[in-house]
């Protein structure tokens, strides 16, 4: 049996009591003609790639970026935002559930493009 003990090599005088097969407790200790005690090596941290200095964008990211400028860039109608603040503030302003979910999946499949 292996058993990793902390600190084991830090020159403490550690000893193992638990009782062998016989029912006898069994010393910890490594006396002369013995064969040495085996210690479980510590496990490796898992194999990292090396750092290249490189970023990769997805698609996605790429596409998402691209309407982000098109929509920082692109006109804005004031008048219509001016109606639009209007209608909110006077409480006209109607929602069209299905005019969204259409806009919505026309997105979705420009995104996928």
């Amino acid at each position: 049996m292996v058993i990793d003990i902390p600190g084991a090599g830090s020159g403490r005088n550690l000893t193992n009591t638990s009782a062998n097969s016989s029912g006898s407790a069994a010393s910890g200790r490594v006396t002369a003609g013995s064969p040495p005690p085996q210690v479980a090596e510590p496990a490796s941290p898992p194999a990292v790639p090396a750092a290249t200095g490189q970023v990769v964008i997805s698609a996605e990211a790429m596409a998402m970026q691209k309407l982000a400028q098109q929509l920082r860039n692109g006109p804005v109608d004031s008048g219509k935002v001016s109606h639009l603040r209007q209608s909110i503030a006077n409480n006209t302003y109607t929602i069209n559930p299905e005019s969204i979910a259409q806009k919505l999946l026309q997105n979705e499949e420009e995104l996928h493009r």
